[in-house]
């Protein structure tokens, strides 16, 4: 879709890495589901933004250089990706998230299958695959871990379970 209206272009820059989602909620503390678009301010400018739909206010905010990307629907946060792979993302300012799991490990693109496993417990068979875990977490929070072709992390997606 065309971007004819960013309204992040005004937003200032704000360097450093992506915030670690919350080790009991899984949701990032200064942007819990359900937030305003402009409460991302507080990430800074994206490095893309990019309208789904004007008319029903969705839209991404990809922060490239965080590893991160931010869906919003109906104006509201959706979505928060963490982009760990190296093939994550093809944006040339591109540099892959490190986010830290509850147990205070980071996530690389060295973890593997078992060790999401390990972390966070069964993937659910009817939501997962050879390449996607999913992962039901108490508190009403769902994760999709994907992975790439060797079998490593490549993303880790958080959305609420409705």
């Amino acid at each position: 879709m065309t971007d004819w209206f960013d309204p992040t272009k005004q937003w200032d820059a704000v360097s450093g890495p992506a915030p670690d989602p919350s080790a009991l909620s899984l949701q990032v503390p200064m942007l819990p589901f359900g937030s305003p678009l402009e409460s991302a301010r507080v990430l800074g400018r994206p490095d893309k933004f990019e309208w789904k739909s004007r008319r029903e206010k969705d839209c991404t905010l990809l922060y490239a250089t965080k590893g991160l990307r931010l869906r919003f629907r109906g104006g509201q946060l959706a979505e928060v990706a963490y982009l760990i792979g190296p093939a994550a993302c093809a944006h040339a300012s591109f540099s892959p998230a490190q986010p830290s799991a509850p147990d205070g490990s980071r996530l690389t693109p060295d973890v593997d299958r078992a060790r999401i496993v390990s972390i966070f417990g069964e993937p659910d068979p009817g939501g997962s695959d050879e390449t996607c875990l999913q992962v039901f977490h108490g508190h009403g929070v769902i994760s999709d871990f994907y992975l790439d072709e060797t079998g490593r992390l490549r993303e880790w997606d958080l959305y609420p379970d409705d």
